[in-house]
C-alpha cells in the first residue's frame, strides 16, 4: 500500500489533488484533515452506512443544506445522543430488576 512521496500544489482555493495512485488504495468520498505539529494528517473516513455499516448521525447534505457544522455543535450532538442512550440503558436495567 506504499506510494512514493509526492509534492502537490495547493490551489488558490486551498485545494490539493490526491494522486490517483493513492486514491485507488482507499474507498469513500471523504477524508479527515487534522493539523499536526509540522504538517497535516489526511486519512480516509467512512461517513455512510453503506460504506462502513455505521449509523449516520449527521449528514451535511441531508441535515444542513450541504453545509458543515462547527465541531462544537457536533460534539454537543454526540454528547446529547450518548446521554439519551444512557437513559434508555438505565431504564431497561431498572425494568429488568423489577421483574
Amino acid at each position: 500500500m506504499k506510494s512514493a512521496q509526492r509534492i502537490q500544489k495547493i490551489t488558490s482555493k486551498g485545494q490539493v489533488t490526491i494522486p490517483s495512485s493513492v486514491r485507488e488504495q482507499f474507498t469513500g468520498e471523504y477524508v479527515s484533515v487534522k493539523p499536526m505539529k509540522g504538517g497535516v494528517f489526511v486519512a480516509p473516513v467512512h461517513t455512510y452506512e453503506s460504506e462502513a455499516g455505521w449509523d449516520v448521525i449527521f449528514s451535511a447534505d441531508r441535515d444542513n443544506n450541504g453545509k458543515g457544522i462547527p465541531a462544537e455543535a457536533f460534539v454537543a450532538t454526540m454528547r446529547e445522543i450518548a446521554g439519551e442512550r444512557e437513559k434508555v440503558q438505565k431504564t431497561a436495567q431498572t425494568n429488568t430488576r423489577k421483574r
